[in-house]
């Protein structure tokens, strides 16, 4: 079958971001089998083009990762729980850390306070909404507080599709990074889909009286 515009895009990009990772990995960890990498990212792309979150979350997150730990695990013989702390380690440090960083300059500018909501708000339902494969449910948006809880999550749905449902913890890690942005903002989560709960239970807050 022949790639779509939109696959032979992502395909591209989830192989140039999986070589950034390798370059990061232990010297140990280089020796990927590029040729089976690539391979696999073509086979993943193909098989999730038509998936609504292919575009927004899957091929430039799910696709690279799940490929690279999966091709990791064949090439050193290794079980997951080894392999994916050194993807996640080196993940972070390139497309994790770096965005955060400039969150928390952003955080710190005057009047902030007064559209945090709105913001957190306008990235969930336009983000991470059902034209992108979520489903949001409890959702409460105060001056201050904003909750809500993800109840269907392409991420745990493509691992655990993949037979990998432990890479979800990588992306629900990831989100936790928001509890260090500023003395103010408070990131609470207790559950998850990707560790086993029932939802993602979200809950940001702008605290005026208080710091951490």
């Amino acid at each position: 079958m022949a790639k779509s515009r939109k696959e032979d895009k992502a395909a591209r990009a989830a192989k140039k971001l999986c070589r950034k990772i390798i370059h990061k990995l232990p010297a140990k960890y280089r020796a990927i089998d590029l040729d089976a990498l690539d391979s696999e990212i073509d086979e993943l792309c193909l098989r999730y083009q038509d998936h609504p979150a292919f575009a927004t979350h899957l091929s430039k997150r799910v696709v690279p990762l799940l490929a690279l730990v999966r091709q990791a695990m064949q090439d050193y013989q290794e079980d997951s729980s080894l392999i994916i702390p050194i993807v996640q380690e080196a993940y972070y440090a390139l497309e994790v850390l770096p965005p955060m960083r400039i969150m928390a300059y952003l955080l710190r500018l005057p009047g902030v306070k007064h559209i945090f909501v709105k913001k957190v708000q306008e990235v969930t339902t336009s983000t991470y909404g059902p034209k992108n494969g979520f489903k949001i449910e409890g959702t409460e948006w105060s001056k201050r507080r904003a909750r809500f809880d993800v109840v269907a999550c392409p991420y745990f749905e493509v691992c655990s599709l993949e037979g990998m449902p432990e890479l979800t913890d990588v992306f629900c890690t990831s989100d936790e990074f928001f509890n260090d942005l500023h003395p103010r903002v408070h990131f609470n989560r207790s559950e998850t889909l990707g560790r086993g709960d029932s939802r993602c239970d979200f809950e940001y807050i702008w605290d005026d009286d208080q710091e951490k």
